[in-house]
């Protein structure tokens, strides 16, 4: 099951219970545990049976960032990974 949520940094406040810093650490968790040598265009994130998907975007520039979490055997929620829109780099958890 996929589930997305559209995610505007203009606003400033929490949207869908985080506020963007919160979403930054996320993003920052994933950049530095990231896997060596993926971001290549032709990489491809992977889906998992329960994936939820964060498209943060400005206004000027819709849908410019994704972040990529998975439910895991607890029902817990983890990130995974990042899409930049823009320039098509893609970053995924070492782990994956």
């Amino acid at each position: 099951m996929q589930n997305t949520i559209y995610y505007d940094e203009s606003t400033g406040i929490p949207q869908y219970g985080f506020t963007l810093a919160q979403l930054d650490d996320l993003i920052g968790y994933v950049h530095e545990n990231r896997k060596s040598g993926f971001g290549l265009l032709s990489d491809h994130i992977p889906l998992f049976d329960s994936t939820f998907i964060i498209n943060i975007y400005h206004p000027a520039a819709p849908d410019t960032y994704s972040l990529y979490l998975y439910k895991d055997e607890h029902e817990c929620w983890w990130p995974y990974a990042t899409l930049d829109c823009l320039c098509d780099i893609k970053t995924l958890l070492k782990s994956i």
